[in-house]
């Protein structure tokens, strides 16, 4: 969904999407934190987003 947001050019609000499911919604799954960190890591539209 972050990815999407981006490409339509809404980069703060994809930055606000993962920082709310990384540190809110989801902050007791570690599981899930390493796949955001690792889609964020390579996804070339995702880069520098700070995850």
């Amino acid at each position: 969904m972050a990815e999407m947001l981006v490409a339509q050019g809404a980069k703060q609000e994809a930055k606000e999407l993962l920082h709310g499911y990384y540190y809110q919604v989801f902050s007791r799954y570690s599981a899930f934190r390493r796949e955001v960190r690792k889609a964020v890591a390579t996804s070339p539209l995702l880069a520098g987003m700070g995850i």
